[in-house]
């Protein structure tokens, strides 16, 4: 599946097919995962979790929101993911430090102490600046609401482990965006460009 990409993640989504293209940005899309993440935008870019069916590719694809999908549904299509992304929060969510890096890796530590095998099964690491992200890929694309299952079950993994992985709401939902790694933030400037960027 190629990965879509939008310019922030205040890009609006559909809630209905007949949602005036006009207002909306269509994503990008990019052939693989590992070109959308080494790509430096220029933007604040996030990428989205799910895309259409294959086979249903068609000239431009947009956010959607979940009002969307039954519709989608309806005309014989479908919304489908084959990519989880977990997120890590620095304690406070602070920007990272030296030593709230060696705290991290000590955590990381302790889980594969315990057999964690999730830890080398991602298809993408990456600091956030107040975090980390694992992207893991499925073997195959699902319907976006049996990925909500597997964001759940995935996550509940890390946090037997020891890893306090976030798990709210937000971060189990089949259509929330995450940021890219190299982006343009307003206030941030380039994040490629940043220090916790080398820990």
């Amino acid at each position: 599946m190629r990965v879509a990409v939008i310019s922030s993640q205040r890009v609006l989504g559909l809630n209905h097919l007949e949602d005036p293209p006009e207002g909306l940005e269509a994503t990008t899309l990019y052939p693989s995962l590992g070109e959308a993440l080494e790509a430096h935008h220029e933007t604040d870019a996030h990428f989205l979790l799910y895309g259409p069916k294959p086979g249903d590719d068609g000239p431009a694809f947009y956010r959607c929101n979940k009002p969307v999908l039954a519709e989608v549904r309806a005309a014989g299509s479908d919304l489908v993911g084959e990519l989880i992304a977990i997120d890590y929060d620095t304690p406070g969510h602070e920007a990272w430090t030296a030593a709230s890096w060696d705290a991290f890796a000590v955590l990381l530590d302790v889980a594969e102490g315990k057999g964690f095998a999730r830890l080398k099964q991602f298809a993408a690491f990456y600091l956030t600046s107040r975090g980390a992200r694992w992207i893991f890929r499925l073997s195959h694309p699902v319907p976006v609401d049996q990925l909500e299952g597997l964001i759940g079950g995935l996550i509940a993994e890390f946090r037997a482990a020891g890893i306090p992985v976030d798990d709210s709401p937000a971060v189990r939902s089949w259509n929330q965006p995450f940021r890219l790694p190299f982006v343009t933030r307003d206030g941030v400037g380039k994040t490629w460009e940043l220090p916790w960027t080398s820990y």
